[in-house]
């Protein structure tokens, strides 16, 4: 039931509250109210990874090891069906670059993992940038 405010003035008489009361609509309790939906939401995830494949597809490789790198890092974050949609599309996640240098030590392997498993049956097509540090230390966690 919803509550209603009335202010009571000196010539407010109790029939004309509940007047009032009855002259207005009924609330149900479990209607919300929401912003309407973008029209991007009415898309099916396949259009979506199309359209998400079209966007990537020109630029430079991500780094796989920046967390927060362009292509399929940037669009997972904007929410979560985008993300459920970019984890389901092993092929935004089959063209990467591996720079070691600009990688956190200790989310790098993690993030490489994550990627990979991520690239499924994909086709993948990668670089890598190592610099000048001992290889033992590239990987420790």
């Amino acid at each position: 039931m919803a509550s209603i405010c009335i202010s009571l003035g000196a010539n407010t008489t109790k029939s004309s509250v509940l007047e009032t009361q009855t002259a207005l609509p009924e609330a149900d309790d479990h209607t919300e109210y929401s912003e309407p939906s973008p029209p991007i939401h009415s898309l099916p995830p396949e259009i979506l990874s199309e359209i998400f494949l079209l966007a990537i597809k020109d630029s430079d490789p991500y780094n796989i090891l920046d967390p927060l790198a362009d292509g399929p890092r940037l669009l997972e974050k904007v929410c979560l069906r985008w993300q459920d949609i970019v984890w389901g599309c092993a092929a935004l996640w089959s063209t990467f670059k591996v720079d070691e240098a600009r990688r956190p030590k200790a989310i790098g392997p993690k993030l490489l993992l994550d990627a990979l498993q991520r690239t499924g049956q994909s086709e993948l097509s990668f670089t890598i940038h190592l610099s000048n540090t001992p290889a033992q230390s590239l990987w420790r966690a």
